[in-house]
């Protein structure tokens, strides 16, 4: 009994990511606004754990695998940053955004000690979009 039990929660839990990989449209700015979007492509490795995530300070919850953040900002500078339990756990990027413009952050996670650690990278706007979209 347990045996099938174990099956059948492998099964539904290998079947489960499958079912969020539609793609995903990235939203554009209001006028005179711009766009922050953090994404985290879905990856087996160190794919369960949760990377707090914020704008300068102002939480977006937390950044789990395979999941889209987009925030809506002024014009300015922006300091996006996450962290996790790894010694080396908490990183941050800078954006400079205008009016119009949406900047992409990818974020990853890499080997660390004890845990997983997050990776933030500013990447432009035509490699965010495609990750994105296969997203």
């Amino acid at each position: 009994m347990k045996r099938r039990h174990f099956s059948l929660l492998f099964l539904s839990a290998a079947a489960w990511p499958a079912s969020t990989l539609m793609a995903a449209e990235v939203p554009q700015p209001a006028n005179g606004q711009g766009m922050v979007v953090v994404y985290r492509p879905s990856r087996a490795k160190g794919g369960a754990l949760l990377f707090p995530t914020s704008i300068n300070g102002t939480s977006l919850g937390n950044l789990t695998n395979g999941r889209i953040v987009a925030q809506p900002v002024a014009p300015g500078q922006y300091t996006i940053e996450t962290s996790s339990a790894s010694v080396a756990g908490r990183i941050a990027v800078t954006a400079d955004v205008q009016a119009g413009e949406t900047v992409f952050v990818k974020a990853k996670a890499l080997i660390g000690y004890p845990a997983w650690r997050p990776n933030l990278v500013l990447v432009n706007s035509a490699q965010g979009a495609a990750d994105v979209s296969k997203m």
